[in-house]
Protein backbone atom coordinates (compact mmCIF):
# COMPACT_ATOMS: atom_id res chain seq x y z
CA UNK A 1 0.00 0.00 0.00
CA UNK A 2 1.40 3.39 -0.92
CA UNK A 3 1.61 6.09 1.70
CA UNK A 4 -1.22 8.52 1.12
CA UNK A 5 -2.01 11.94 2.52
CA UNK A 6 -4.37 10.15 4.92
CA UNK A 7 -1.74 7.84 6.39
CA UNK A 8 1.03 8.36 8.91
CA UNK A 9 3.96 5.97 9.38
CA UNK A 10 6.11 6.04 12.50
CA UNK A 11 9.28 4.06 13.21
CA UNK A 12 9.09 2.41 16.64
CA UNK A 13 11.65 1.18 19.14
CA UNK A 14 15.16 2.27 19.94
CA UNK A 15 16.82 0.92 16.80
CA UNK A 16 15.97 1.84 13.22
CA UNK A 17 14.72 -1.65 12.38
CA UNK A 18 12.74 -2.39 15.56
CA UNK A 19 9.31 -1.87 14.06
CA UNK A 20 6.76 0.33 12.39
CA UNK A 21 3.38 1.75 13.22
CA UNK A 22 0.91 2.91 10.59
CA UNK A 23 -2.21 4.96 11.26
CA UNK A 24 -4.66 5.50 8.43
CA UNK A 25 -8.27 6.38 7.75
CA UNK A 26 -10.51 3.36 7.26
CA UNK A 27 -14.06 3.48 5.89
CA UNK A 28 -14.23 7.27 6.34
CA UNK A 29 -15.14 7.13 10.07
CA UNK A 30 -12.52 4.85 11.63
CA UNK A 31 -8.78 4.97 12.18
CA UNK A 32 -6.79 1.82 11.47
CA UNK A 33 -3.72 1.26 13.67
CA UNK A 34 -1.22 -1.34 12.42
CA UNK A 35 1.90 -2.30 14.34
CA UNK A 36 4.65 -4.63 13.16
CA UNK A 37 8.14 -5.50 14.28
CA UNK A 38 10.81 -8.13 13.57
CA UNK A 39 8.63 -9.84 10.98
CA UNK A 40 5.63 -10.07 13.31
CA UNK A 41 2.42 -8.10 13.02
CA UNK A 42 -0.49 -7.73 15.39
CA UNK A 43 -4.00 -7.62 13.98
CA UNK A 44 -4.97 -4.16 12.78
CA UNK A 45 -6.95 -2.26 15.41
CA UNK A 46 -9.88 -0.15 14.26
CA UNK A 47 -10.57 2.88 16.44
CA UNK A 48 -13.71 4.99 16.48
CA UNK A 49 -13.21 8.75 16.65
CA UNK A 50 -14.02 8.67 20.37
CA UNK A 51 -11.45 5.91 20.98
CA UNK A 52 -8.84 7.79 18.93
CA UNK A 53 -9.47 10.90 21.02
CA UNK A 54 -9.04 8.88 24.23
CA UNK A 55 -5.75 7.53 22.87
CA UNK A 56 -4.62 11.07 22.03
CA UNK A 57 -5.57 12.26 25.53
CA UNK A 58 -3.76 9.33 27.15
CA UNK A 59 -0.59 10.08 25.15
CA UNK A 60 -0.84 13.77 26.06
CA UNK A 61 -1.00 12.78 29.72
CA UNK A 62 1.80 10.20 29.65
CA UNK A 63 4.38 11.83 27.36
CA UNK A 64 5.24 14.67 29.78
CA UNK A 65 5.92 12.07 32.48
CA UNK A 66 8.61 10.34 30.42
CA UNK A 67 10.17 13.52 29.00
Amino acid sequence: MAVSEHEVRIATGRRADDGRMRISIFADRLLALSIEGHGERIPTLLLTLDQARKLRDALSELIPIVE
